[in-house]
Formats: C-alpha cells, structure tokens, sequence
C-alpha cells in the first residue's frame, strides 16, 4: 500500500506515508495479531484518516 499526497515540501506527510507502508506491511507478514475489537478500532481511524485525506 503506497500513500501519495502532493503537498509540496511537506515531509510531515512523506513520514506517514512511510509509517503507513510500514504498518501494512508488518500486518501483511503477519507479524501481530488484532481482535475484533482492534481491528475495528483500526478500520474506524483508517477511514477517518482517509476521508481527511479526500476532503482536503
């Protein structure tokens, strides 16, 4: 998963977009386990994160 956002020389963001390729990954191979309850933590704050994302 690759996260762009064109803001100029906004290297706050490129940060995220790294920690979030990071996260993915760990999560891919397995590397922790989430609840149920976890994992809709999660989903409830990457849809948030997201629809921040589209409305700016």
């Amino acid at each position: 998963m690759l996260v762009y956002i064109d803001e100029g020389d906004s290297i706050a963001l490129e940060a995220i977009g790294k920690s979030v390729d990071t996260f993915a990954g760990a999560a891919a191979a397995g590397q922790f386990a989430v609840n149920e309850h976890g994992g809709d933590a999660l989903r409830k704050a990457i849809r948030k994160m997201t629809d921040w994302i589209d409305s700016t």
